[in-house]
């Protein structure tokens, strides 16, 4: 493994705790909807069951198909756009607004407005769709494991740890700019 490779590897692990981390917030939202009596909305559930059932459509659609058609939208179009215009701070506020309004449920719009807000400054940060649909698969596949084997108390020291994993492994060891394509500011917004 040459010098670049390891924290690079450090990175993409950070990314996939933190994905796995940020899964015990919804999971606490969802407890807390719960509790006052939402409903689940049948296509989030069905979407689950199929996952949790093992289902190839359901991996595939949950950890596959929608972590890569909603990155390239939300942070490679929408947000890639509106860092041309705008400083980083708005880019990322409103892109994060656009792809919450897509989850119109009580289940999804708070934890994918928090998620919008970590994705949207890793992409500001990094400039890489990729490592943004990386974190949103591990985010998505955390979600489907069945409650019962990860529990609320096991996913919140995992994502202490996955932060940590991720500030050290792609914020001080490895140079930004090596993560950007050459000439491009995403922290500028140019």
């Amino acid at each position: 493994m040459n010098e670049n490779s390891r924290p690079r590897l450090v990175a993409i692990v950070g990314l996939a705790i933190v994905g796995v981390g940020l899964s015990a917030i919804s999971v606490a939202w969802a407890t807390l909807a719960q509790h006052l009596g939402y409903p689940v909305p049948p296509s989030l559930a069905r979407i689950l069951g199929r996952f949790q059932a093992g289902s190839a459509l359901g991996i595939a659609q949950l950890v596959v198909l929608a972590p890569i058609v909603e990155e390239v939208l939300f942070r490679g179009v929408i947000l890639r756009v509106l860092l041309w215009f705008y400083p980083a701070t708005v880019g990322v506020v409103v892109s994060t607004a656009v792809f919450a309004v897509t989850h119109p449920n009580v289940y999804q719009f708070v934890p994918a407005a928090l998620y919008g807000v970590v994705v949207g400054v890793l992409f500001v940060r990094t400039g890489s769709v990729m490592l943004c649909v990386w974190l949103h698969a591990a985010y998505n596949a955390a979600l489907g494991v069945n409650p019962d084997v990860m529990s609320l108390l096991w996913r919140l020291p995992v994502l202490l740890l996955g932060v940590w994993m991720l500030r050290r492994g792609l914020f001080d060891v490895f140079p930004i700019a090596r993560w950007r394509k050459t000439g491009v500011s995403m922290i500028d917004g140019a």
